[in-house]
């Protein structure tokens, strides 16, 4: 086994929890309780949780260059301190009829970020880039629930996740103009292994997806291919990431359930940061 069985870290039915984010400089962990419209930041350290922020919900959100949080909400996107969390500042607006809020979020090599959407009617979710000069352009639509991410290869190669039909999905991607081409199915999901959600990456190159209604976080190689199933005992598991001094803890989420933590025999990588509007 890849990794050990989970253990829960935060006690508490988290409505959506979801975007875990490790802070190697604060060395805690960020999550969104996205349903509950709540912020929370878990201190391994201390084994305490806490919600520092209330608010309209945050589908995703990333660590800026200033150790702010950029949170990605139902119309803007805000800048947040952590450590004085009632201070929001909104920097961009967003109003587009076909969205009904952010989802997930990834911080690119540049300092943008690629924001994905919860559709408002059928088929209009979609992938947004966001410049650092909070110019917001779409760059696809055609799913309902625009989900996990991750980039590497040098910034040239994203992995991205349509709940919708099931699948992650590669894309060729230019670090200059942070355009995508060129989308392959990397992997088309069964029905009885539940809906791929949120994923993360290992040194190895190791696909971590959660399964939604899979009771699961699926490990794929490379190519896609499923080595290992890692159960979690609550059915909606949402998303995962690396974290912990040595990056080899993998962080898990849920929805209707708590928070668990998996000791692995692999270890992740620092998320990129944004610089939006910096």
């Amino acid at each position: 086994m890849i990794a050990d069985t989970p253990r829960v870290i935060v006690d508490r039915t988290f409505k959506l929890g979801e975007n875990p984010l490790w802070d190697a400089k604060r060395g805690v962990l960020f999550l969104t309780d996205i349903d509950a419209g709540e912020l929370w930041r878990y201190d391994p350290k201390t084994v305490k949780a806490e919600c520092f922020y209330t608010g309209p919900k945050v589908g995703g959100f990333t660590l800026q260059r200033d150790g702010n949080l950029a949170i990605f909400r139902v119309d803007d996107i805000a800048l947040l301190n952590p450590d004085n969390p009632p201070n929001v500042r909104t920097i961009a607006e967003f109003h587009d009829p076909d969205a009904a809020r952010f989802n997930d979020v990834q911080a690119l090599p540049d300092g943008s970020v690629y924001a994905g959407t919860i559709a408002a009617t059928p088929g209009s979710g979609g992938l947004y880039h966001v410049g650092t000069d909070l110019t917001i352009r779409p760059l696809f639509k055609g799913t309902d629930v625009s989900n996990g991410m991750a980039v590497f290869d040098e910034g040239r190669t994203l992995l991205w996740t349509c709940s919708t039909s099931n699948r992650i999905v590669r894309f060729n991607r230019d670090p200059k103009t942070n355009d995508l081409t060129s989308g392959l199915d990397l992997y088309q999901a069964t029905p009885d292994e539940g809906t791929p959600d949120g994923l993360t990456r290992d040194i190895e190159g190791r696909i971590w997806s959660a399964r939604w209604e899979g009771s699961a976080v699926i490990v794929h190689a490379p190519d896609g291919k499923v080595i290992e199933r890692l159960p979690v005992p609550t059915e909606r598991v949402t998303s995962a990431c690396f974290g912990g001094p040595d990056l080899s803890t993998l962080y898990i989420t849920t929805s209707e359930g708590p928070i668990y933590e998996a000791r692995t025999k692999t270890s992740g990588f620092e998320e990129p940061i944004s610089g939006l509007g910096l």
